[in-house]
């Protein structure tokens, strides 16, 4: 899973298991408690970390726990995998599980405590809706961009992992983005 940008120590904090054909990741709530099991597979020929699909359960919230401490800035992402990767470079993530893409009103208020909320999804024709969809929910929220460097589809594993760029780039690119296209 560390060739997916995941690293080592946050695979054992977050509990990650792997039975030979997909890993199983924790979906822990912010008092601790374990709400559900996502499941995810690796792409082998890219490397990049697959979510399973729910069938018709209902997405959790996953990366909930790091709010049980406070958070000064929190990243809304796509998807676990891209919450590891994020989460494993220190920065704050959440994603929901499944596609990565919905964003339930129940989870509002526990985003709210962060002081500053990031939505950073992928390039996918799909993300930027997605993004405008959680303003609609959550209208302090800032959307950013990733730069067109990480490909139509691409998302943080290719920006931090296929682009080889470090903490400090994606920091200073989040403070000098600008906003997306359609942005109100």
């Amino acid at each position: 899973m560390s060739g997916a940008g995941v690293d080592e120590s946050v695979i054992c904090t977050a509990m990650i298991g792997w039975d030979g054909t997909y890993f199983s990741v924790p979906v822990i709530d912010r008092n601790r408690h374990v709400t559900a099991l996502a499941r995810a597979r690796i792409d082998w020929r890219t490397g990049q970390l697959i979510p399973v699909p729910l069938g018709s359960e209902r997405p959790r919230l996953f990366g909930e726990s790091q709010l049980a401490w406070g958070v000064e800035r929190l990243y809304i992402v796509e998807g676990i995998g891209e919450a590891l990767v994020l989460i494993s470079r220190g920065f704050h993530a959440v994603a929901s599980t499944g596609d990565g893409l919905e964003f339930l009103p129940e989870w509002v208020p526990i985003v709210s405590k962060a002081s500053e909320v990031i939505v950073c999804l992928s390039r996918r024709p799909t993300s930027l809706p997605a993004a405008f969809a959680i303003r609609n929910l959550l209208p302090q929220v800032r959307i950013v961009t990733l730069p067109t460097e990480v490909g139509g589809d691409g998302g943080l594993y290719d920006y931090f992992v296929r682009l080889g760029r470090s903490e400090a780039d994606f920091a200073r690119h989040i403070a000098t983005a600008d906003k997306p296209e359609n942005d109100a």
